[in-house]
């Protein structure tokens, strides 16, 4: 698989960028600064400028997938929006965004009232994630929205839960290990189309 990783230097996009060379898969890594992250042959790495979409198509040619793993802080919605448009202009309808627990009202349906409540307070940390998370659900591709628990620079694969399970919590965690298994994973396995999934050890 030809996949196109935006956010690739940061602390999530290098274990994503990881558990997907080492599956096989070739992997445009694409950084605002083009900073060389691999040097494995499967690594493509391009320096994008997400205000331009034509910049963003030039990552996406001949790509199978995307994935978005931006840090939380700072604007997201812009650069998203951006590449949605960019991914229809390439005809590119996969999309798996990585986000932050419960930043959108739909999902925090399936959470129980306290961990609702508890998330009040976190709400301006979100930004405009919650705008990120809808233009991404009303895109028409065929995205799946990832919203891991606390993540933690432990090492070391572990057993993880996904889905609609019960006692999600913000409070749980999920390793950056684990996070980028799901990913590559719910990936291959075309999984949670059309759907917000949680995750947490």
């Amino acid at each position: 698989m030809k996949v196109t990783l935006y956010g690739a230097s940061g602390t999530v996009g290098k274990y994503v960028l990881e558990e997907a060379i080492n599956r096989g898969h070739h992997v445009v890594a694409a950084t605002r600064r083009g900073k060389t992250l691999s040097t494995h042959p499967l690594v493509k790495h391009i320096a994008v400028d997400y205000d331009d979409i034509s910049d963003i198509e030039l990552t996406l040619a001949n790509n199978d997938a995307v994935i978005i793993v931006f840090a939380v802080s700072g604007g997201v919605a812009k650069s998203t929006a951006n590449i949605i448009q960019a991914m229809k202009n390439q005809n590119i309808k996969r999309l798996e965004l990585l986000t932050a627990f419960g930043t959108s009202p739909e999902a925090r349906k399936k959470l129980g009232f306290l961990t609702r409540l508890a998330l009040i307070p976190f709400s301006p940390w979100f930004g405009d994630m919650p705008k990120q998370n809808k233009m991404v659900s009303e895109s028409g591709l065929d995205y799946t929205i990832v919203m891991p628990s606390w993540i933690t620079y432990e090492e070391g694969k572990t057993p993880y839960k996904h889905g609609d399970f019960k006692g999600k919590s913000a409070r749980s965690k999920i390793r950056r290990v684990n996070l980028a298994d799901f990913i590559i994973n719910n990936l291959e396995q075309n999984a949670y189309i059309g759907e917000s999934v949680y995750i947490q050890e």
